[in-house]
C-alpha cells in the first residue's frame, strides 16, 4: 500500500461503526466508565506497542509473525492460542515510512483475549515521531470482549506526546469517541500520563484531565487532580506556522529553552511492579458522582508473564 493511499484513508474517516449510533446523547453514571476505556490516551500506544512486540520475540509460533526487509511486521493469528493460553485474532500489518520517521498500523479485526480485558480491533493508527516526542493519529472500531461479552466502541482521536521527568504522557488529545447502543462524544485530555507504559494498565493513570461533551459534560481527573511538580514542555504538534491555543487545562510551558526531550526509542511496556492504584473522580455537569469511578470494561497488555 502507497504512503499516499494510506495517508488519504487517514484522512477520509469512516465515521462511527453500524453498532454506534451516530449521534450526541445525555452522559450518564452508566455510560462514563466506557468513555474513559475508549477515551484513554494509552490506545494508540496498545495496538501500536502489541505489534511491535510480536515483532521481537522470535520464538512464537502464534500468532505468525514476519519482520520484513523494510522493518515492517506483518502479523496473522488465524485464531490460535499461544503458550501462556492467550488467544490471538485477525491480522496486522505495519508499515514503516523512515525517510518521514512515520509508522502505520493496520488492523483487521486484530486482538487478543486472555480471559481479562480481551479485544479486537480494525481500522489504523499512525505514530510519528518527532523532535520532543510522537503524534499519533487513530481511527479505530475495538470490541471488548471482557465480561464474557462483545461490546463495540469507537474513536478518532489525534494526540501529541512528550516525555518529563522521564514519563511520556499525552500533551494533548482531541478526537469523537463512541460507545455501542448510545452514541458519541468529543473527547478533550490533557497531561495525561501513558499508564500502559509504567505496569499500571490502560486508562489508569496517576494525574491528567479528560473532558467528554455530548448532549451534556463530564469530567474525569485522575489520581485526585495530581499534577506535575512544574508545567512539563509541549508535545510536538507538528505545526511549524505557530502553536494554537489548546484551552486552559493545557499546562504547556512557554518556555522555549526548554530541554529536548525527545526519546530515541520506542518505551517498553514494565513488568507492573509499580504503584497503580487510582482515583478516578467524576463529574457530570459540575456534579460529582461522590466515588471513585470504576471501568465497567478493561482493555488488557496481552502480554502476561509466565513466571
Amino acid at each position: 500500500m502507497s504512503s499516499l493511499l494510506i495517508l488519504t484513508l487517514l484522512a477520509c474517516g469512516g465515521g462511527p461503526p453500524s453498532e454506534v449510533p451516530d449521534k450526541t446523547n445525555q452522559i450518564t453514571a452508566e455510560v462514563v466508565p466506557d468513555l474513559v476505556t475508549i477515551g484513554s490516551v494509552d490506545l494508540p500506544w496498545l495496538m501500536w506497542l502489541t505489534v511491535l512486540q510480536l515483532g521481537t520475540e522470535e520464538w512464537r509460533d502464534c500468532p505468525r509473525v514476519t519482520v520484513r526487509d523494510d522493518g515492517g511486521i506483518t502479523v496473522a493469528a488465524n485464531d490460535c492460542v499461544d503458550s501462556t493460553g492467550v488467544q490471538w485474532f485477525g491480522t496486522a500489518t505495519l508499515t514503516v515510512d523512515a525517510q518521514n520517521d512515520r509508522q502505520v498500523v493496520s488492523l483487521q479485526d486484530f486482538g487478543a483475549n486472555d480471559s481479562v480485558g480481551g479485544w479486537t480491533a480494525k481500522g489504523q493508527v499512525a505514530v510519528e515521531t518527532t523532535a520532543n516526542g510522537f503524534l499519533t493519529d487513530t481511527d479505530v472500531v475495538v470490541t471488548s470482549l471482557a465480561n464474557d461479552e462483545s461490546f463495540v466502541l469507537w474513536a478518532d482521536v489525534e494526540a501529541a506526546y512528550a516525555t518529563y521527568d522521564d514519563v511520556v504522557y499525552a500533551d494533548r488529545a482531541d478526537g469523537r469517541i463512541g460507545v455501542e447502543g448510545w452514541g458519541t462524544a468529543e473527547l478533550t485530555a490533557r497531561t495525561v500520563p501513558v499508564s500502559l507504559l509504567y505496569g499500571c494498565g490502560v486508562a489508569s493513570p496517576y494525574a491528567g484531565r479528560m473532558t467528554f461533551e455530548s448532549k451534556n459534560e463530564s469530567v474525569v481527573t485522575f489520581g485526585e487532580g495530581n499534577a506535575p511538580a512544574a508545567p512539563p514542555p509541549p508535545a510536538d504538534t507538528g505545526d511549524t506556522g505557530g502553536s494554537e491555543d489548546t484551552g486552559p487545562e493545557d499546562t504547556a510551558a512557554e518556555d522555549t529553552s526548554a530541554e529536548d526531550t525527545g526519546t530515541d526509542s520506542v518505551p517498553p511496556v514494565s513488568d507492573g511492579e509499580n504503584e497503580c492504584e487510582v482515583c478516578r473522580e467524576a463529574s457530570i455537569d459540575e456534579t460529582a458522582l461522590g466515588t471513585c469511578l470504576d471501568l465497567t470494561r478493561t482493555l488488557s497488555w496481552p502480554f502476561p508473564s509466565p513466571f
